[in-house]
């Protein structure tokens, strides 16, 4: 983890004021974790209802034309073009079905990605103060990758943190 500053500042006003932001920080992410994607996942659900509804379809019309072959209600040549036109329908539902679930896992993913990461940092936070310095150290590089503070004329510090959030 990389801190900078530019003036000198006591490392306990500091730390207090990481911390205090960070805290901030992890309200805020927390409601915003728990609306994304959460329109988007419920819209794909319901679409993949809906393809697997078609699909259901289709498969029974496919049944249908195979019955009517050994029933000997139509053609063979009829009954193979009506074959391949199901056949292509059911082949594209399946491909967009496909492609919905792949949505779908990455909503999902991104959803237990992220509430992993507030348990991991929201408890160590809440015993923070009774940590080792090795132990904050080791706390606040698990969660940042770098700190910026600077102390303004008026001695107030302005500290920017870059946490470590999860590739989604």
């Amino acid at each position: 983890m990389e801190v900078s500053s530019t003036k000198f500042c006591k490392y306990n006003l500091v730390e207090r004021q990481i911390t205090a932001a960070l805290r901030v920080w992890l309200k805020g992410y927390r409601v915003k974790v728990s609306t994304i994607g959460f329109g988007e996942d419920m819209v794909c659900k319901k679409k993949i209802a809906g393809l697997d509804d078609e699909l259901e379809k289709q498969n029974a019309q496919m049944e249908k034309a195979y019955d009517m072959v050994e029933q000997e209600v139509c053609s063979l040549e009829l009954s193979k073009t009506r074959q391949e036109k199901i056949g292509n329908s059911i082949a594209r539902l399946q491909q967009q079905k496909n492609i919905l679930l792949t949505s779908l896992a990455k909503y999902e993913q991104t959803d237990a990605v992220s509430s992993n990461l507030i348990p991991t940092t929201e408890n160590p936070l809440e015993s923070y103060d009774t940590m080792s310095p090795k132990e904050r150290n080791a706390l606040l590089k698990e969660i940042l990758y770098k700190i910026e503070y600077d102390k303004g004329p008026d001695g107030k510090i302005g500290i920017d943190l870059f946490p470590r959030l999860p590739k989604i």
